[in-house]
């Protein structure tokens, strides 16, 4: 199938006039421009060919699926472009990644990206964006959510806790503020968790224990008091855990032997 799939669209571009297989999607193509003409700034030019005269699917950083000229996914990593996020991504409906790591994206995270029903992989850290995480992200079936290294501010969303197939959850180095949400407990098959480095406040939450396939939990240099949870030492797959440089009491749990595989 997927061999017939590729047969079929390279017969396409190589036996169809340009203009046709451009024009196919238009709504993909005319998404990718809007986002291209949102940026203020592509230093590298790395965007030149984002052109109507070459088809979208060749464009820098644009992956279409096999089967049909639409965008599958959008990594635009390293590129230094500066500009809003495109609220007109969301046209993009077969998108499954959005990767803009390490660029200068500003402003606001658009709540519109909920709408990309089939988004499993969103990373947009080391940028310069502001504003509160949507809620409308946890519309999207993502495993992967990446937004550390910004501005952002405000509560972490209980929605996320709805998002049941997240693995990875990188939210550090940023001004989130508030409890840990304890709706994040319900996330079963979560990795990776980091939380360091912004301004969260109350307890370390019990229910961390009952995430059972955690490797790395990382919450240092926030503002959390109180205790250590003993019910962290059922962590057997725990490899990474940081919690320095916040205001905890008490001993160190003696539970924490249990968990074989702790290297950090």
């Amino acid at each position: 199938m997927v061999v017939l799939c590729f047969t079929l669209t390279l017969l396409a571009q190589l036996v169809l006039p340009a203009h046709t297989f451009h024009n196919s999607n238009s709504s993909d193509q005319d998404a990718l421009l809007a986002f291209k003409n949102s940026l203020s700034l592509d230093p590298s030019n790395s965007l030149r060919e984002w052109s109507p005269n070459y088809n979208f699917c060749s464009w820098a950083g644009v992956g279409c699926s096999s089967c049909r000229p639409r965008v599958t996914s959008l990594t635009l990593t390293g590129m230094g472009l500066v500009g809003p996020i495109s609220p007109f991504q969301v046209d993009l409906s077969f998108l499954t990644v959005l990767d803009l790591f390490n660029n200068s994206f500003q402003g606001q995270i658009p709540p519109q990206l909920g709408r990309l029903f089939r988004l499993r992989s969103l990373r947009l850290s080391f940028n310069q964006l502001e504003g509160v995480i949507p809620s409308a992200l946890a519309d999207c079936p993502l495993d992967k959510l990446g937004l550390s290294y910004n501005k952002l501010e405000g509560l972490i969303p209980s929605s996320l806790g709805g998002c049941h197939s997240l693995q990875i959850l990188i939210l550090s180095s940023n001004n989130l503020s508030g409890n840990i949400p304890y709706e994040l407990g319900h996330l079963q098959k979560l990795e990776i968790l980091w939380l360091d480095s912004n301004q969260l406040t109350g307890i370390i939450p019990p229910f961390f224990g009952n995430m059972s396939s955690l490797s790395q939990l990382t919450l240092g240099n926030n503002r959390l008091h109180e205790s250590v949870p003993v019910e962290l030492g059922r962590l057997t797959r725990l490899q990474v855990l940081t919690l320095r440089l916040n205001t905890l009491t008490g001993p160190i749990p003696i539970a924490l032997s249990k968990c074989t595989n702790l290297q950090i």
